[in-house]
């Protein structure tokens, strides 16, 4: 809780809280969402998936979050549980996110979020078929697109133009993950399917061990691809944090001082 108080000092429009494999965090990401939605008063938004419950369950956990004052999910299919290779629903449950976001939005109360791949799904064979699918969640309910996380700003680019030829009009956020630790990001982006683009493993490579100039590096690589994002029209940033908040603070400091620099530039001229 510590952090997220750090981090609501921020100013975010918005907080993420996970959901374990499962149910596996139920309870915390309940309680966590509350502390957001309450103490800190910034909108919480849960992490909601398929894996291992039926309609009951998630009606129940729906009704569990709603009476903690949490009115805002993301909506996912989710990931087989630890030890299973591919996702089984529950035979009372759901296939995919699109239809537990339809359950959702049929219930009411809640906005709902959905999931985009800026480099495809890791299960999916065509992109087409994958934004004909974005589509059908956007039609089932879904308000907003949250990415995946990736490395290079076309990806996001040609994703949002993909997007808008299939009819997407809802906000789309770009999900950027600041590099802080170069073991744990090939880990995380072989778990999700983002690629690693030959500059940033690079740059990686030729700074060693220090845990200092990686991060560092991280901050760097992650302000130059925010500022490319939001000089292209994005609404806004999702940062995976990964429970730490001094890069992003950090990130933030670097883009007030080049909003603060590129006005008095344009007050100047």
């Amino acid at each position: 809780k510590e952090l997220m108080v750090e981090m609501a000092a921020l100013g975010p429009s918005f907080m993420t809280v996970t959901y374990g494999a499962g149910g596996g965090t139920r309870e915390s990401t309940r309680e966590l969402t509350h502390f957001v939605a309450t103490s800190l008063q910034i909108p919480a938004v849960a992490h909601l998936t398929c894996v291992s419950h039926s309609r009951d369950d998630i009606e129940r956990i729906l009704n569990e979050l709603e009476e903690a004052g949490v009115h805002h999910v993301l909506a996912l299919r989710g990931d087989p549980p630890k030890g299973e290779k591919r996702f089984v629903p529950h035979p009372q449950g759901f296939q995919c996110a699109r239809d537990l976001t339809e359950f959702i939005a049929r219930r009411g109360g809640f906005s709902i979020a959905v999931a985009g791949y800026p480099e495809g799904h890791p299960e999916a064979s065509y992109f087409g078929d994958e934004m004909r699918y974005l589509k059908e969640k956007i039609d089932s309910g879904a308000e907003v697109v949250l990415t995946q996380l990736f490395f290079e700003p076309e990806l996001f680019f040609r994703f949002r133009d993909r997007a808008h030829k299939q009819g997407i009009a809802v906000p789309l956020i770009p999900g950027i993950m600041p590099v802080s630790n170069a073991q744990q990001l090939r880990r995380f982006t072989s778990l999700c399917g983002a690629s690693l683009p030959e500059k940033l493993t690079s740059s990686l490579d030729s700074l060693g061990d220090s845990a200092e100039k990686v991060r560092d590096f991280g901050v760097q690589y992650a302000f130059q691809m925010v500022t490319e994002l939001l000089r292209d029209g994005s609404p806004g940033i999702h940062f995976y944090t990964l429970n730490k908040s001094f890069q992003v603070a950090e990130i933030l400091s670097l883009l007030e001082t080049e909003l603060l620099l590129s006005r008095k530039s344009h007050l100047a001229s």
